[in-house]
């Protein structure tokens, strides 16, 4: 069962765009909407012939000539569709071609298959039945004969329909046509269907329906009549037909009745049958389809009207709003848009939240030169009472990969929905990214969904700001003792600054610091920031020193007759020592600087010792008597010392317990004074306490003799 709200979709998509483009499905055994048309000088030229040779008493030819008349000269070619109808035997054709030759005799070749309705036998045998719809817009050139055939051949197909929609200048008329077609076979019986049609005006004019069937025998008795609306037309039986019948059609008439009755002994297909008719030109209407029929204040709508010709220079359409009844009081309507223009024209319309709430709201355009009113949409607009309006915001700019945070006005009771780049999308009030790129900029949108279905829309833009890209830190990791540690700051992007941190407290901001002689404090991780606009990206690289721990000890002073071995201790290396041996020790027992250089991976370390011998054992020598006469010989008389002693402490006593002289300073000497005054001649007593080199004490007394 067909629905007239189906086609009156169909019909109001179609307004639009003036004609469609068929769709190619497959009515079987059924007759369905496949195009219709409305426009300022709409109208059509038919023609149909016979292509089957069987019918041998009136055979048909192929190509079978199509003679189209009636285009007035200067007529646009809105669309032009060929029709057949044909029989198979066996499998269903999967490949069909129809060719239609012009009148300049110029060939054009296309497809028509998928087949647009199937159906059984008829009364010849065959398997089944097929009709075909084959646009041939391309190849029409106007009024005159054309040739069509079919892949077929001339033989299954019964006969060829050639229909032309066209638009005729300075018509003064407003034509609307409505086709219908596909397959149905009856064998015998008795033919009844609907065309549906739509908008039909109060001075409707030239109406006329149309029909193409076959297989109606000349050699069967019995009528051949078709009803189209109720009006009767008896056709000679030609085996194909395409038959017209002017039809009487009322206002607001939505569908037209079609009967065929061709006895009940006959055998039939129909194929294709339509509705056309005129209505005065020179007047303003609403452009379907009008689906905005649910709406809420604050949603915008799109009004589109036509004319059926010009208006004059100065004329203004006065878009209105009924009153929540749906009609139009004088004094009672809201007038949306004044628009000055002679032509079509359209308008978008915010609904005001002033706008009470109804379900009954009707929309209409009115001309002023000349006065004219169009019929208002013709559907009931529901307009209701919507939610707070909302806003949305953000914290951009941000930088890249940083968050992005997205807010919503609060909005009660409301579902959320955001929509942004990149195919973003979530529900909650508040959202956004955590880790952001360059490709989440640009605009996002949040709707706030109200429990009565209305809506409210916002939208911010964000920005997000480049940090510096491709950025590296480029370094001569690892590293070896002592080796001068070379940072770069890598990055593609201009205009950066650059700020270092590491071990050991080190700070920088060029692009490229040194470190000499690094050790294994240096050692650890560096961090990199790099700032482009003010939007900074940190990354981290950890630097390597080996720790090669090569180490002879401190310079040492050994004793006379004591060795050392030196062992570096290194795993895994090789050794060159300061005479060219390569042991892994080295043993000391004389005095001199001592170093090795070790070899391990690829660093080189080096290491260097001094070794001193000294007499350990103290025995110090103290002359028996001096002479102080100042004759540079024996003036003075101290300690030798055969040591280095850690401390010492010498002292000289007199005869009387006195004492004389006293040092702490290895090598120091007296002189014989004695209170200022040269002591007398005679025996002395002296002490020497002493510390040697390895902390040992020792204590030596005895006598002197002052000889003057």
């Amino acid at each position: 069962m067909k629905h007239i709200n189906t086609l009156f979709v169909l019909f109001t998509t179609l307004l639009l765009a003036l004609f469609s483009t068929p769709g190619y499905s497959n009515g079987v055994n059924s007759i369905n909407p496949s195009y219709s048309a409305n426009g300022s000088g709409l109208n059509y030229a038919a023609a149909g012939g016979l292509c089957a040779t069987r019918y041998t008493s009136a055979p048909g030819v192929s190509p079978t000539p199509l003679n189209i008349s009636g285009i007035p000269a200067g007529s646009t070619i809105v669309q032009a569709f060929l029709y057949s109808i044909a029989g198979y035997s066996g499998s269903i054709p999967t490949s069909v071609t129809h060719t239609l030759m012009n009148p300049s005799n110029v060939s054009f070749t296309v497809t028509a298959s998928p087949e647009i309705g199937s159906g059984p036998a008829k009364c010849w045998g065959e398997t089944g039945n097929l009709c075909f719809r084959a646009d041939v817009t391309a190849a029409i050139t106007g009024n005159g004969t054309y040739l069509a055939s079919s892949s077929m051949g001339s033989d299954p197909t019964d006969g060829f329909v050639l229909m032309i929609i066209y638009k005729q200048p300075a018509s003064g008329y407003l034509g609307s046509i409505f086709i219908e077609d596909g397959l149905m076979i009856f064998a015998p019986g008795f033919f009844s269907d609907t065309t549906h049609i739509s908008g039909v005006p109060v001075n409707v004019m030239n109406a006329k329906g149309f029909m193409m069937f076959s297989d109606v025998q000349g050699n069967v008795t019995g009528n051949a009549d078709i009803y189209i609306n109720g009006t009767k037309k008896t056709c000679t039986r030609n085996f194909f037909n395409y038959e017209e019948v002017a039809i009487t059609l009322t206002p607001n008439q939505v569908n037209v009745k079609d009967t065929v009755d061709f006895g009940s002994g006959d055998c039939y297909a129909i194929g294709m049958m339509g509705v056309y008719f005129q209505q005065p030109d020179t007047n303003v209407f609403i452009v379907q389809p009008f689906t905005d029929t649910l709406l809420c204040t604050g949603d915008s709508i799109r009004i589109n009207f036509d004319v059926t010709s010009k208006f004059k220079p100065n004329n203004v359409f006065t878009i209105q709003l009924s009153n929540i009844y749906g009609n139009f009081p004088p004094g009672n309507t809201y007038t949306i848009a004044k628009i000055n223009t002679d032509t079509a024209g359209s308008y978008t319309w915010i609904i005001p939240d002033s706008i009470p709430t109804s379900t009954k709201y009707r929309i209409r355009v009115v001309g002023s030169a000349p006065s004219k009113t169009s019929l208002d949409d013709g559907i009931d607009i529901f307009i209701r009472q919507n939610g707070p309006k909302i806003t949305a915001s953000s914290n951009s700019p941000v930088c890249e990969k940083s968050q992005l945070k997205l807010f919503a006005s609060n909005a009660p009771k409301a579902k959320f929905g955001w929509g942004g780049p990149g195919s973003f999308q979530d529900t909650l009030q508040n959202s956004g990214i955590e880790k952001t790129t360059l490709d989440n900029a640009g605009k996002y949108f949040v709707v706030a969904t109200y429990m009565n279905g209305c809506k409210r829309t916002a939208e911010t833009n964000v920005i997000i700001k480049p940090i510096p890209a491709n950025l590296q830190i480029l370094s001569n990791n690892p590293l070896c003792p002592v080796d001068t540690l070379r940072l770069n700051a890598s990055t593609t992007s201009t205009n950066v600054t650059f700020s270092w941190k590491g071990p050991n407290e080190f700070k920088d901001t060029i692009s490229n610091p040194v470190i000499y002689t690094t050790n294994k404090t240096h050692a650890g991780k560096y961090f990199l920031t790099a700032t482009l606009d003010s939007c900074a990206y940190t990354i981290d690289s950890d630097i390597v020193v080996r720790d090669i721990p090569l180490n002879l000890g401190n310079d040492d002073l050994l004793c006379k007759k004591e060795s050392v071995t030196l062992r570096p201790g290194i795993p895994n290396a090789t050794y060159v020592w300061q005479d060219g041996s390569t042991d892994t020790t080295f043993h000391i027992t004389k005095e001199g600087i001592y170093f090795v250089t070790a070899l391990s991976g690829r660093c080189i370390v080096t290491d260097t010792l001094n070794i001193s011998y000294e007499v350990c054992e103290c025995n110090p020598f103290v002359p028996s008597a001096f002479t102080p006469n100042n004759d540079g010989i024996n003036d003075k008389v101290g300690p030798l010392l055969d040591c280095k002693p850690k401390k010492m402490h010498f002292i000289i006593l007199n005869r009387f317990g006195q004492r004389v002289y006293s040092t702490e300073t290895p090598g120091a000497k007296w002189d014989g004074i004695f209170k200022g005054e040269p002591a007398d001649v005679g025996t002395y007593f002296y002490l020497l306490e002493m510390t040697g080199p390895r902390g040992k004490e020792f204590m030596f007394k005895g006598d002197i003799t002052l000889i003057r």
